[in-house]
């Protein structure tokens, strides 16, 4: 993992906005949405009901995408919302990227899932967090000055941030829609972005990803 700080993140509630990915320095684009009540109670019903849900990973095609997930997922109240909100991911994130297929991954998390911060091997990798808390980065303006202290905090027990560097800490709020470059984007081997799962939640999540296949 190497640091580079030329990189920045481009945020905002024009869904127009996923586009600055493609600008040469944007290694972080972000979608900011606000969270859907009727998504987020068909979620709740089946992480505390006892639902036989098991997590999906799956290549989906983009031109399909619709009755490919319908029956990925449990039949509650609401799921029809829920249903429809994916299927736009995916059909977007498709359409962004011209690809045909996507790998989908769709995971409900008790702990944390990904404590260490890390880089993605990815071209570029969509993370939404449905339920819970969002994925935790490091901010491109005031990254570490060494990468010993990433190291020293991955090898910590607590996985815990220094306080000074606490302020380096951004978070991906609930629902919100964002394009991470990873270490095979062209060029940017030294951009991608550093992140990680939330060390501290305290409640379970719902995270979907999409990669490129």
């Amino acid at each position: 993992m190497q640091l580079n700080n030329s990189s920045f993140t481009s945020s905002s509630e024009d869904v127009m906005n996923l586009t600055d990915i493609y600008q040469k320095d944007c290694n972080l684009a972000i979608w900011k949405r606000k969270p859907s009540d009727d998504i987020t109670r068909y979620i709740e019903q089946f992480i505390h009901q006892g639902s036989n849900f098991r997590d999906v990973k799956r290549v989906i095609s983009v031109d399909k995408a619709k009755d490919s997930i319908e029956n990925l997922f449990p039949d509650f109240s609401g799921k029809e919302y829920f249903i429809k909100d994916l299927s736009l991911i995916i059909e977007m994130f498709g359409y962004l990227f011209e690809l045909k297929d996507v790998g989908l991954r769709c995971n409900v998390i008790h702990k944390t899932m990904c404590p260490n911060f890390h880089v993605d091997r990815v071209p570029c990798r969509l993370i939404l967090t449905y339920y819970g808390e969002g994925t935790e980065y490091l901010s491109n303006s005031s990254r570490f000055d060494n990468i010993d202290v990433i190291q020293q905090i991955n090898e910590s027990e607590d996985r815990q941030v220094p306080k000074k560097y606490e302020s380096y800490i951004n978070q991906i709020n609930n629902n919100d829609v964002a394009l991470l470059k990873g270490t095979l984007w062209d060029s940017n081997y030294e951009n991608a972005v550093i992140h990680r799962s939330p060390v501290n939640h305290t409640i379970s999540r719902m995270v979907m990803t999409l990669d490129f296949v």
